[in-house]
């Protein structure tokens, strides 16, 4: 490290030694270089940066990043003139959000949506009864395309109609993070259903999709009967509370005998009849990874339940089964039950019938009641 004299020196004798002047000016040269000031000069280091310190250099604060969109939703709602939603503003921070019956309308769920792009904390989001209709759903898929932490997700009663069918089936077919759906009580007819299907046979994320109390009918079911045989990765499918009946009811029983994943299956309070039960049957006895199935008030006759007890007789996955409110009266019980107790590797724990004592209820049926209840009681042990 080399102190300031001599630098001089060395610069000196560097001009002297190239002609640089006379004497005389190399002596001028020399005392216009020199030092004055009260401070030793052979005391100063060149790399000291002390000298240098002034009051204009500013330390840089970086501010933590807003994991729950809580900034940008106050800016947001600001900007759109929407009043914030308190309920909102304190649950933001959890992971489960249940913003049920707050009718928001897309206005006041536009905020929402774009804070949740950057929202890390909320994997279970549920609006319910939000009426948010096209517009609203158009807002939430836009915000799934960002979000990848959002796992479980309910629009239920949200007047969504059969024009955000399509959106909504475009999440479902490029989600990497939802596993859980659920959308009943939509308004989705048959048009709708045809943009489910293609959302049912391509996903691989789905696990649980709910599209009970619609309007599917027979053209519904034509339509997602062959996705669902397709489906590699949905093991809970509710379709309860349509209309799926005559071929709609037969292409769905035909896809849960070609599909190799659904464990829980919700068909009730649908019109499948003879025909779906025979199809449903047929199921049974080729399908090892059913096991509950829900057949609740669905026209089911004596007939019905014999042609499903044949499947039974020889299924060895299916654990619980629900018959209720069928007219299916004791014979068709008893066939139910017979079928049980012939398949030597029954797995059988539940049989639902529903069945209830009234003043008119018959004696033959008092007498299948009370071996019904011995039955039950002998398989849970």
């Amino acid at each position: 490290m080399f102190h300031l004299s001599q630098i001089v020196k060395r610069s000196v004798q560097s001009a002297a030694n190239n002609g640089a002047g006379s004497n005389e000016d190399i002596s001028a040269h020399t005392q216009s270089m020199s030092w004055t000031g009260p401070y030793d000069t052979d005391s100063v280091e060149l790399k000291d940066d002390s000298g240098w310190d002034t009051d204009l250099e500013i330390e840089e604060v970086f501010e933590a990043f807003d994991h729950s969109g809580k900034t940008s939703y106050i800016d947001t709602c600001h900007r759109n003139k929407v009043v914030p939603v308190s309920y909102y503003l304190r649950h933001m921070h959890e992971t489960e959000l249940k913003l049920r019956h707050h009718q928001l309308g897309s206005h006041a769920v536009k905020p929402i949506a774009i804070s949740l792009v950057s929202n890390a904390k909320i994997l279970s989001l549920d609006l319910t009864d939000n009426s948010l209709g096209c517009r609203g759903a158009y807002l939430l898929c836009n915000m799934l395309r960002e979000n990848c932490f959002i796992t479980h997700l309910n629009l239920s009663e949200n007047h969504l109609g059969t024009s955000s069918a399509e959106m909504l089936s475009n999440i479902m077919q490029i989600t990497t993070s939802l596993t859980h759906i659920t959308l009943s009580k939509n308004e989705f007819d048959d048009t709708a259903a045809i943009f489910f299907a293609e959302a049912i046979m391509n996903t691989t994320k789905v696990e649980s999709l709910n599209l009970s109390h619609n309007r599917f009918s027979e053209m519904g079911g034509v339509a997602l009967g062959p996705a669902i045989g397709e489906n590699s990765s949905i093991k809970e499918l509710n379709l309860s509370w349509n209309s799926l009946r005559r071929k709609g009811a037969i292409a769905v029983a035909q896809g849960v005998k070609n599909n190799i994943m659904i464990k829980r299956l919700n068909i009730s309070w649908n019109g499948f009849g003879v025909d779906g039960a025979r199809e449903i049957g047929k199921a049974l006895a080729e399908n090892t990874t059913l096991e509950e199935l829900d057949m609740t008030n669905n026209r089911l006759t004596t007939e019905a339940a014999v042609l499903i007890g044949k499947g039974i007789a020889v299924n060895d996955s299916l654990q619980a089964i629900k018959l209720g409110k069928n007219p299916m009266q004791s014979a068709g019980c008893w066939a139910i039950c017979s079928a049980i107790l012939k398949n030597p590797n029954m797995v059988m724990r539940k049989v639902a019938f529903d069945v209830s004592i009234t003043r008119y209820t018959s004696f033959s049926n008092l007498c299948f009641l009370n071996y019904f209840s011995l039955f039950q009681l002998n398989e849970c042990k």
